[in-house]
């Protein structure tokens, strides 16, 4: 350092000032890196709490009950997530143990999730690879298993067991479909009808309504009432709202499905609900 310098750093240093100093060879205005090339790079850590069994993923080998009695059966359960509460994304997945299951079985999802002493609760369909994205820091996931058809449950007369698992992501995502609850199927003789009570979430209704003619010959009448027997909105089943469904609308609580007294045939009644999660 020469004389003449020193003396400069001495009048900063006693003006409360600050001198820099020289910069490095390798950043003189000349020798910058590019623009927009970060001068630190981050790598994530390939190892971590999620690695651990049962942490941010778990399987359960699930045995379907011999009795259907509604217990849930937890599967997945993580709480206590590190950083703020943030969109994350739950991916549930299941084996194909029912593609050859001749019984009368399946299993819905029951979703607890939510952020300190806020919970809120959810059931669907626990469909293959379905993704849902929700604003949470805890989040549980049960098996609630339950009979599709309307007939007797029916586990197998060994009992049937299926991988199910879910797995979560600290990202939240857009989902390429929206999570779904069917109902179970209930028959209709002629002049019969049956209330299915709408669940949670449900923005998207499609009617499912199957005889020994597929599409349904006679055409069912479909009502959407509040819970004092108001009808909000009335259509005819055909096959295109079977195919596209439609909307259900704010304050529906019960969509009901009459089958029509000329008809010659029983048919088979169920509903799917898309859900708003």
């Amino acid at each position: 350092m020469t004389i003449e310098s020193r003396r400069r750093r001495m009048v900063v240093e006693l003006q409360g000032g600050y001198d820099p100093g020289v910069n490095p060879p390798a950043f003189d205005l000349g020798n910058l890196p590019p623009q927009n090339v970060p001068l630190v790079e981050t790598i994530e850590s390939s190892r971590g709490p999620w690695q651990q069994a049962g942490k941010y993923g778990r399987a359960e080998n699930y045995a379907f009950p011999r009795v259907l009695d509604g217990t849930p059966t937890l599967i997945f359960n993580m709480d206590r997530q590190p950083g703020p509460p943030r969109a994350r994304t739950l991916h549930l997945f299941r084996s194909n143990a029912l593609l050859a299951f001749t019984g009368n079985a399946d299993v819905y999802a029951q979703i607890t999730y939510g952020v300190g002493g806020v919970q809120n609760q959810a059931v669907l369909d626990w469909s293959r690879g379905g993704q849902i994205s929700l604003v949470c820091d805890s989040v549980s996931v049960e098996a609630v298993a339950y009979a599709p058809q309307d007939q007797a449950y029916n586990p197998g007369a060994v009992g049937l067991r299926q991988i199910l698992g879910a797995m979560l992501s600290h990202e939240g995502t857009s989902q390429a479909r929206p999570p779904t609850f069917t109902t179970e199927q209930v028959t209709l003789s002629a002049g019969d009808n049956v209330s299915f009570v709408v669940p949670d979430f449900a923005r998207w209704v499609f009617p499912c309504l199957v005889n020994f003619e597929f599409p349904a010959v006679s055409v069912a009448d479909i009502g959407f009432e509040t819970n004092s027997g108001f009808n909000i909105k009335n259509l005819k089943s055909t096959v295109d709202l079977q195919q596209l469904g439609t909307p259900v609308p704010g304050g529906t609580r019960v969509v009901s499905v009459a089958w029509p007294a000329s008809a010659t045939d029983a048919v088979q009644v169920a509903l799917q609900f898309e859900l708003g999660l």
